[in-house]
């Protein structure tokens, strides 16, 4: 009975992946309370790595990917494109809303892969210095 159950465990696992018991990580990002009257889109791509059997798959984005925004970021907005349970995750490492630049952290659930909509925005009176996006 104890070598079923913990067969058991380990297959769910290995088809849900860990992050199915740690829960630390959400499957989308809002965090736009006030945009601003004319918000100005900063940063507005997909995000996306295929799955790979037994792999979790892991990427990190910098918004913009050099340099700073003059004024403070308003707005951000990160989809999951994925509408069931096997979509990634993303996290927010540094930055954000009120800062002047944002990163992130894309993870794929064991053996799949994560496919996200990234979308950023300052307001209008703001204007970018030397930005790379």
């Amino acid at each position: 009975m104890y070598k079923l159950a913990v067969l058991s465990l380990i297959l769910t696992i290995a088809s849900n992946g860990f992050t199915a018991f740690i829960g630390s990580e959400d499957h989308y990002y809002d965090d736009c309370l006030h945009p601003g009257s004319n918000p100005v889109t900063v940063y507005d791509k997909e995000v996306r790595e295929e799955g790979q059997l037994l792999v979790t798959k892991e990427d990190t984005v910098r918004v913009p990917t050099s340099g700073f925004t003059d004024s403070p970021i308003t707005c951000i907005s990160v989809i999951n494109q994925e509408t069931d349970e096997n979509g990634g995750y993303v996290s927010v490492l540094t930055g954000g809303v009120g800062s002047t630049f944002v990163t992130f952290h894309f993870k794929s659930q064991l053996s799949k892969g994560f496919d996200f909509q990234v979308s950023v925005y300052y307001n209008n009176a703001t204007t970018a210095k030397d930005v790379t996006v």
